[in-house]
Order: C-alpha cells, then structure tokens, then sequence
C-alpha cells in the first residue's frame, strides 16, 4: 500500500538538508520522514540553489508558504 501524501514541513526540510549534505541517498531519506522518494527528488530540484550549489531549507519553506 502506498504511503499517503503530506505537506513537507519546516522541520522535514531541514532533515532533508541535513541528511542530503551527508549524501544520504534520496530513498533512504524518503523512508526516514515518511514520504516518497519523488517528493525528495522533487524538493531537491524545485529548491536547489545553483549559485551555493545547495538545498536550503529555509528558502524552501519560504517559498512553499507562498
């Protein structure tokens, strides 16, 4: 059965920075906050700041609030 679909929250994407800065790979850190591996992958691209070449947690969440 699949896992049922959430919001990431602030803390979730801090743990995803924190983990992916260890180069956890994207499936074990999926299974770690309870989602799917393409809602990792998709956080990971949708907020990758190309400029620091990094994920920011703190500018993902500002931008998924709005």
């Amino acid at each position: 059965m699949g896992r049922k679909y959430k919001h990431l929250n602030f803390m979730d994407r801090c743990h995803i920075s924190a983990m992916n800065m260890k180069g956890i790979p994207q499936k074990e850190i999926a299974e770690k906050i309870n989602v799917s591996p393409s809602t990792i992958s998709r956080e990971l691209k949708r907020n990758w700041l190309p400029d620091y070449d990094c994920y920011d947690s703190t500018y993902a969440s500002l931008v998924a609030k709005e």
